[in-house]
């Protein structure tokens, strides 16, 4: 084998191993951002979801008001408890928007703005 054929046996080595590297590399972020789009789309339709099924305050469940972002199974037997000592006739409703539930200790404007999309204060 001559000089000349050796270099051109070397530069062609080097060009496929670089393809093959690049193929792999360019392969493998094409497969992770495809994976994040497809895990943000669930995860929006999974909030879409839980936003078509809003939580009436004045008569959910702790354990109901447990899904609420920000909110654990503390705050949503505080806002249980709140809502049973102050609506003792039940002829009003304790929350009628959301800044109500301020009221109920350790729930303050930023749980509330996070939790507003995900409630609703009327009967029908």
């Amino acid at each position: 084998m001559g000089k000349n054929n050796k270099k051109q046996f070397a530069a062609s080595k080097m060009l496929w191993i670089t393809t093959l590297l690049l193929t792999i590399y360019c392969g493998h972020k094409y497969y992770v951002n495809t994976w994040r789009i497809d895990r943000k789309a669930i995860n929006e339709n999974e909030n879409l979801k839980v936003i078509e099924d809003r939580i009436n305050p004045n008569n959910a469940s702790w354990a109901s008001l447990a899904r609420l972002p920000g909110i654990g199974e503390t705050l949503a037997k505080a806002i249980v408890e709140y809502r049973q000592l102050n609506e003792p006739e039940k002829k009003q409703k304790c929350f009628n928007r959301c800044e109500d539930l301020d009221n109920v200790k350790g729930i303050g404007p930023a749980k509330c703005a996070q939790m507003r999309p995900y409630l609703f204060f009327n009967d029908g």
